[in-house]
């Protein structure tokens, strides 16, 4: 029985590390703590890197979908003085991290913006130390994590800067915006600590200009031709990758009928049915030669294919479609 895939293969996303911009008016964050009906807000400079999966697409360029899986944050050392001095507090070592948790998060096509709330900024070291009236108070986010949403439009931007044979390689900026309040009770103080301003990034992505040209660079091929033969005696490329072998005989049924099983993990590539008469002039194959099958099975395609012909004067091929 043919299997055809009931969603379309997702493209590879592009693996990449940002880093933050170390200017000094660039990734100035405002934290701000209150207690006792006081606040206080201080400037705190983040440091560090992002590590970011984007999904491209090659043929325009657009970002599709944008996920945080890593990073390493810094956040300067602050001081807060609250009430003229009636409370006071710092902060030590604070590193974080970014991610998604609701991965992957989508990007508008045409604006490149994408919902900074589908993302999140976590405090997991560093401590908050203070003193308020006489009350010492702290925190170690190593064991309590502080967690801030993202809030309103963030945007990112993929320039194309060169390409190879396999490869797409873009210039990549990214703005995070987060506007976010906690409020925690330390040592039976309630503390309440808004974060305030956006992280911006850049680096470098590349993504495989297509699923096809991966596979060559990664069998030593790099930018072969889709036609060309695999080895001697061997499918072409095309068919050796779309159908995950370079050797895969016909076989004959016991109905008379010719079989050919498809990958049990599925193609890699769309195949079309092809007859002929001759060996030199292919036409589709008609959908009465085929059993239980389709003339043109997408990717991800598995189960097997069988094939019949009205007269002993006809030949059957399985082609792949270039990606």
């Amino acid at each position: 029985m043919l299997l055809l895939p009931s969603l379309a293969l997702a493209q590879e996303a592009g693996e990449a590390t940002l880093t933050l911009g170390p200017g000094p008016a660039e990734n100035l964050l405002a934290l701000q703590l209150g207690a006792l009906g006081f606040t206080d807000s201080q400037s705190t400079q983040i440091s560090g890197d992002i590590d970011v999966s984007l999904e491209i697409d090659p043929a325009t360029g657009k970002v599709l979908t944008i996920e945080f899986t890593d990073g390493e944050l810094s956040a300067s050392d602050v001081v807060f003085s609250l009430a003229f001095g009636a409370a006071t507090a710092s902060t030590s070592g604070i590193k974080g991290t970014v991610d998604t948790p609701g991965a992957p998060g989508a990007v508008d096509g045409d604006t490149q913006k994408f919902s900074a709330a589908e993302h999140r900024i976590t405090f997991n070291q560093g401590q908050l130390m203070g003193d308020a009236l006489g009350n010492s108070f702290s925190t170690d986010f190593s064991t309590s994590p502080t967690e801030w949403t993202g809030n309103g439009d963030g945007e990112v931007t993929v320039t194309e800067v060169s390409r190879t044979a396999t490869r797409i390689i873009f210039d990549v900026d990214l703005a995070l915006p987060v506007i976010d309040t906690q409020t925690e009770t330390y040592d039976g103080i309630e503390v309440e600590l808004t974060l305030t301003g956006t992280l911006t990034a850049s680096g470098q992505v590349f993504v495989y200009r297509s699923a096809y040209l991966q596979w060559t660079e990664e069998n030593g091929i790099a930018g072969a031709a889709f036609t060309d033969d695999f080895g001697p005696g061997a499918w072409t490329n095309g068919l050796t990758w779309a159908m995950r072998s370079s050797r895969v005989p016909w076989s004959a049924a016991s109905n008379g009928a010719l079989s050919l099983d498809l990958p049990a993990a599925g193609t890699r590539g769309a195949l079309v049915l092809e007859q002929s008469t001759d060996l030199s002039n292919w036409i589709p194959a008609l959908g009465s030669q085929i059993v239980g099958g389709e003339i043109e099975l997408p990717a991800g395609s598995t189960g097997k294919i069988e094939l019949v012909s009205p007269s002993v004067d006809r030949y059957f091929r399985v082609r792949a479609i270039e990606p």
